[in-house]
């Protein structure tokens, strides 16, 4: 049995803008329950998880939550996530 991809996508997935910040972005899921949003960046568009908020930015110790989502993000072709 084959599926159509549109069928299994989010058909209005959430985007948040580059320059929120990773506790804001963090808020957004828990709010909506989503486990990753889109992250506009100027090539387009890009994606954060809850797994490189934790794994990017809060693991290290570092006070990274107030920096903006996109200093997190995955981009096409990014291959260290």
């Amino acid at each position: 049995m084959t599926i159509p991809i549109r069928d299994l996508m989010t058909p209005n997935p959430t985007v948040v803008d580059a320059g929120t910040t990773i506790i804001d972005a963090a808020r957004t899921m828990r709010d909506q329950d989503i486990g990753a949003v889109i992250v506009a960046v100027d090539s387009g568009h890009a994606i954060v998880t809850d797994r490189d908020i934790v794994v990017r930015a809060i693991a290290d110790g570092d006070s990274w939550v107030d920096r903006p989502v996109a200093t997190i993000c995955t981009r096409g072709g990014d291959r260290d996530a």
